[in-house]
């Protein structure tokens, strides 16, 4: 079979369309590509040259986004205090800055210039992957454990 060929008709109408679906159902990028037979790298490939379906990509990835956030409120009520304390500090850039939740762990304090200290940090959810998402998971559970009861 002629490799150029096969690589145009790769990510047909239905793939897109199947595609998008998964990603709508909750799916990350890596498992839908998984799931049509499509390198992650031909999607890519597809969607910076066709701004339309890039576009319809990011709307369900917002979805994505919605559940999760709903999901993590509902977890925070629930009284899981990792994520109350998580929900907070992630909502607070939408805060005025006297109304700004602050993690009491941070301690403000001057020191010499020798000494190297880390700057906060400052990255949406949304840029982060299944792995770095797990990984934040992992050090918020570390860093505040559920009560015991």
């Amino acid at each position: 079979m002629d490799k150029r060929a096969f690589g145009k008709n790769i990510f047909t109408v239905e793939k897109q369309a199947t595609f998008l679906e998964l990603l709508r159902t909750g799916n990350t990028i890596s498992h839908a590509c998984e799931v049509i037979g499509v390198s992650h790298d031909a999607v890519e490939k597809y969607r910076r040259k066709n701004p339309e379906y890039n576009e319809e990509v990011i709307v369900a990835r917002e979805v994505q986004i919605r559940v999760v956030e709903d999901a993590l409120y509902q977890t925070a009520l629930s009284g899981h205090v990792t994520a109350q304390i998580f929900f907070l500090v992630n909502r607070t850039k939408y805060r005025p800055r006297n109304e700004k939740w602050e993690n009491l762990q941070s301690i403000k304090h001057n020191v010499s210039s020798e000494v190297k200290m880390p700057t906060p940090i400052d990255v949406s959810l949304a840029e982060l992957s299944d792995e770095e998402m797990a990984t934040l998971d992992q050090l918020l559970r570390k860093l505040y454990p559920e009560p015991k009861t």
